[in-house]
């Protein structure tokens, strides 16, 4: 009797446990010693459960007492942490309508900047700060140093070295060393469309070099705590450099990325890929509109890689030499005798004009009467009748 009793008693703990774990195991345990406890209270003694004592039957009474109590609230503990939890009930994509609120309030623009391409125009874009406040000082080109200067040392100013290097036709002209454009043709990288540039006296311009992080942008978003050196190397930067259409160039102006954009929609990602390169080579800020813009633009191209610097070297097309001014040299006169061309003391009838005559300077009339002369001139030097 005494195994059976043990052997009911493990059985309803085993049955508890699975059902309800812990506290499942604690509450049909507690439950089933209670019961025996009872048992023992009415019939004096359990003699297989050991309780044959007031104090036995006491002890096992607090004991299943106690673990039905820790048994409730054990449930009430795990109960209550569920009911608190968040339901997932009805979320079935992140495009759901009931997503948490944390999900709801981040930024779309860093959710996209935070799942860039690795080595993308959009990751490095990143990494930039954003700051909407300006320098509070007043910009002045004279701050980045003289225009076009020979940063690289190569022997040619920067202007020209673009110019190089951008144009699909070019000539140079001679005596420069291969530097100076004299003609060119340019596929404005902003449009699309072809320009003829001529530095020839008189021509129209048509043809300008596009800072493409504009020289006022950088100093509001930096460039006042750099030093000279700094200012006119990024001035000379030809990653910051391009060729553009003088039209164009003066629409752009000084604006950014939240202000304009190439008019050749093919062109955008190109074109802000380039900012985000120079702006994160010297630590310059964007604006918030900007980064929009910027991140708006790539999403079209998302794996759009930043460009590097290009640099065209001396020479690579053909010369050309400036034609000289052209001066009309005068034919030399007719070589005349010193001294005076011979008279004629009586002058000849019926002289016929441009008709050959001699000698020079002999006089003559016409068959109407006017006077002609025996003569030559700078350009005939044949003696024929003139008028006199």
């Amino acid at each position: 009797m005494k195994w059976a009793g043990w052997a009911a008693l493990s059985l309803v703990a085993l049955l508890g446990l699975v059902s309800g774990g812990i506290p499942g195991l604690l509450m049909l345990t507690g439950m089933a010693m209670l019961i025996v406890v009872l048992v023992a209270f009415v019939r004096g003694r359990v003699s297989w459960a050991g309780l044959t004592t007031t104090t036995s039957k006491f002890t096992a009474l607090v004991a299943s007492l106690t673990a039905i109590a820790a048994a409730t609230a054990m449930s009430s503990g795990t109960s209550s942490t569920a009911s608190d939890a968040p339901s997932t009930t009805g979320i079935t994509s992140p495009s759901s309508p009931m997503q948490t609120s944390a999900t709801a309030s981040r930024d779309p623009i860093q959710v996209i900047l935070d799942s860039a391409p690795k080595g993308s125009t959009l990751a490095m874009l990143a990494t930039l700060t954003v700051a909407d406040a300006t320098s509070g000082q007043a910009y002045d080109r004279a701050s980045f140093g003289q225009a076009w200067s020979d940063t690289d040392r190569n022997g040619c100013d920067q202007r020209n070295d673009t110019l190089r290097r951008d144009f699909l036709e070019a000539t140079l002209k001679a005596g420069t060393h291969g530097c100076v454009v004299w003609t060119g043709k340019l596929v404005d990288p902003y449009t699309g469309k072809t320009v003829n540039f001529t530095r020839a006296v008189g021509a129209k311009p048509t043809v300008a070099i596009d800072h493409v992080v504009a020289l006022a942008d950088a100093w509001n978003m930096g460039a006042t705590t750099w030093t000279k050196d700094k200012r006119l190397e990024f001035a000379n930067d030809p990653l910051n450099l391009l060729a553009t259409s003088l039209t164009v160039n003066i629409a752009k102006g000084a604006a950014d990325a939240a202000y304009w954009l190439p008019p050749d929609v093919g062109a955008r990602c190109a074109y802000v890929a380039r900012q985000v390169a120079v702006k994160q080579k010297y630590g310059l800020a964007v604006t918030t509109d900007e980064r929009r813009v910027i991140v708006e633009t790539l999403r079209s191209c998302p794996r759009t890689a930043t460009p590097r610097a290009a640099i065209a070297k001396l020479g690579g097309w053909p010369t050309f030499s400036e034609p000289v001014p052209f001066t009309a040299t005068p034919k030399p006169s007719p070589t005349t005798s010193t001294q005076p061309p011979p008279t004629s003391p009586n002058p000849i009838r019926g002289v016929h004009p441009g008709a050959f005559c001699s000698p020079v300077g002999a006089l003559g009339y016409t068959d109407k009467g006017t006077l002609m002369r025996c003569s030559v001139t700078p350009t005939d030097g044949r003696a024929r009748w003139r008028s006199a």
